[in-house]
C-alpha cells in the first residue's frame, strides 16, 4: 500500500492547493488505504453483527410499506421510503430486436433500450422487455495512473 505524504497519511494537505495529477494521486492512496480499512472492517464481528441487522431492519420496513401500499411512512425518527433508479440494458439483442420489431414501436430504442419505455411496460404488463435486464447507479473515477 503506498503510503500518502505526511505522517497524518495526507489528511492535513490542502487539497484545493493541488494539481490535478496530485489530487489524482492522492485520490488513489486514499482508495487503497480505505480499501485495506474496509477489508479489515468487514471482517470485524460488531460489523458484521450491524449488517445483518441493518439488512432485517430494511426487509422488515420495506415488507411493512408493501403491506400497507404506502409510499412513505412518518415517524419522529424520520420519513421511512424507498429511493431507486432504473437503468435497461439489453442482455440478449436478438429477442429484444424481435420485440421491438413486433410492437412497432421505436420508443424501446436509442442506441440501447430506452430505460423508460421497458420501465413502463414491466409496469403495465408485469412482464420484462425480452432481452433486457432493468437495474438500478454515478461515481467519479479516475483512471489508473498510466505506465
Amino acid at each position: 500500500m503506498e503510503l500518502m505524504p505526511n505522517d497524518d497519511n495526507g489528511l492535513a494537505v490542502d487539497l484545493y492547493s493541488c494539481n490535478d495529477n496530485e489530487l489524482a494521486g492522492f485520490y488513489h492512496a486514499a482508495k487503497q488505504w480505505r480499501k485495506g480499512i474496509e477489508e479489515a472492517l468487514k471482517k470485524h464481528p460488531l460489523y458484521v453483527m450491524y449488517g445483518e441487522r441493518l439488512e432485517l431492519i430494511s426487509q422488515i420496513l420495506t415488507q411493512r410499506l408493501h403491506d400497507t401500499g404506502a409510499s412513505a411512512i412518518n415517524t419522529p425518527n424520520g420519513t421511512i421510503h424507498t429511493v431507486g433508479q432504473t437503468t435497461a440494458r439489453i442482455m440478449d439483442p436478438q429477442p429484444f430486436w424481435e420485440f421491438v420489431l413486433s410492437q412497432r414501436d421505436p420508443a424501446y430504442l436509442d442506441l440501447k433500450a430506452n430505460m423508460t419505455a421497458c420501465r413502463n411496460h414491466i409496469e403495465e404488463t408485469g412482464s420484462p422487455v425480452p432481452g433486457v435486464e432493468l437495474s438500478e447507479f454515478r461515481r467519479l473515477s479516475i483512471t489508473a495512473p498510466k505506465g
